[in-house]
């Protein structure tokens, strides 16, 4: 395990070297001559990296994020699509760790590995992707998505993970995002690795933990009103498939509105 100090102040040298750097890369290319990256000059593979350091140093300015990490291990790059929530770049969240609040952060979540990353960067602009320490994280704010960490126990029958808060009012619906990685032989004899998304969904009553996967499951975790739930149902034509998460919303919405 290694400890990360996520936000330092820089000097002021440092981004004097910046723009000395690229003074000198300009005035060299103009001449015709050949110029090496200075050291100092961050260099990025990707227009992603790139405003993942601008968004470093706007959240540096501000806070300090101090924790245990460890070097993240990404899985293989030949798979039909990437390992990440919503998009394989870096995105701009918010994040409570112990109690402390930090903003803007540039993070990726991997669904895979349930892990959620950060880049560290040095004075060089060299950054070493770091995952957090799930128990720190009480919860995350990524793209308006809301995720908590539901630690080991918490609730029976539920495993310890990132879960999207999908309803938090007197009842929670949780979604489990998962990735699930498959080996397939390709057609030209090797074997290539395939990701296939789902999710399961959760319903917290009186904190009790319901797994839903169909009418007659939700319909369990509401036994006091049971029959004009299910008039409901009929009524809407409710099939629990590849509607599955509005429907069990607008029932939730329709269970907690009859008690008011």
């Amino acid at each position: 395990m290694v400890k990360y100090r996520l936000w330092e102040n820089l000097d002021s040298g440092y981004f004097f070297n910046i723009v000395m750097g690229i003074f000198i890369l300009l005035v060299a290319q103009s001449m015709g001559s050949y110029a090496q990256v200075l050291p100092g000059l961050p260099v990025f593979s990707s227009e992603s990296e790139a405003r993942a350091f601008e968004m470093y140093k706007k959240a540096m300015n501000k806070q300090e994020l101090v924790y245990n990490g460890s070097a993240y291990l990404p899985m293989k790059e030949d798979a039909n699509d990437h390992p990440f929530f919503l998009d394989e770049g870096y995105l701009e969240g918010t994040i409570n760790c112990e109690g402390h609040t930090y903003v803007k952060l540039p993070m990726k979540y991997d669904i895979v590995q349930d892990e959620l990353i950060v880049p560290h960067y040095d004075q060089q602009g060299f950054h070493q992707l770091v995952q957090l320490r799930k128990e720190k994280v009480n919860w995350v704010l990524i793209e308006d998505h809301y995720f908590i960490y539901v630690a080991q126990g918490r609730w029976e029958k539920i495993k310890p993970g990132y879960y999207n808060v999908l309803y938090d009012n007197d009842i929670l619906v949780l979604e489990k995002i998962e990735k699930e990685v498959k080996e397939e032989l390709s057609l030209m004899g090797g074997v290539d690795l395939v990701l296939t998304q789902q999710s399961q969904y959760f319903l917290i009553k009186d904190n009790q933990p319901f797994l839903i996967k169909n009418r007659k499951s939700l319909l369990k975790a509401f036994g006091d009103h049971q029959k004009i739930l299910a008039e409901f149902i009929n009524n809407n034509n409710y099939q629990f498939k590849s509607e599955i998460e509005a429907e069990i919303l607008n029932l939730v919405k329709y269970y907690v509105g009859l008690d008011q």
